[in-house]
């Protein structure tokens, strides 16, 4: 049940924002730079493989929330645990230029705007996990 409510609540805490920072954020200061590689709002082709994305990446932060134990603060544990989502998901989109033709800058600015939202999903999924026994 506590393993549920975790995943569930950064799941859809990440993917909220996600969809905010790529509207309000990404795409007016990335467009430019990235342009076609971008997907169309109109084309939800590819929406499944984000869900999975998105389901995938939700699970191992749940565990990692769950199984952390850098502070005996919940808060602290939610912010360490979120901290290093968005350095991790920096990295990987810093290590795309380097194999394929996607522009340095815009890439990477882009990947540390979709780390983001990383940070509230792991404060939230982190309060709704101290809320629960943590037998359960």
């Amino acid at each position: 049940m506590r393993f549920g409510a975790t995943f569930l609540t950064f799941f859809v805490v990440s993917f909220l924002i996600s969809g905010l920072t790529a509207s309000f954020i990404i795409v007016p200061l990335f467009y430019e730079g990235l342009g076609e590689m971008l997907r169309p709002t109109t084309d939800t082709s590819t929406f499944p493989s984000m869900i999975a994305g998105f389901a995938i990446y939700s699970v191992a932060m749940a565990w990692f929330l769950l199984k952390s134990k850098a502070s005996d603060s919940w808060l602290m544990n939610s912010l360490y645990v979120g901290i290093a989502a968005l350095v991790f998901i920096t990295g990987q989109y810093a290590i795309l230029p380097g194999w394929s033709t996607l522009p340095v800058s815009e890439t990477i600015g882009s990947g540390f705007v979709s780390g983001l939202p990383a940070v509230p999903a792991a404060i939230a999924a982190g309060f709704v996990a101290s809320k629960f026994n943590k037998s359960a």
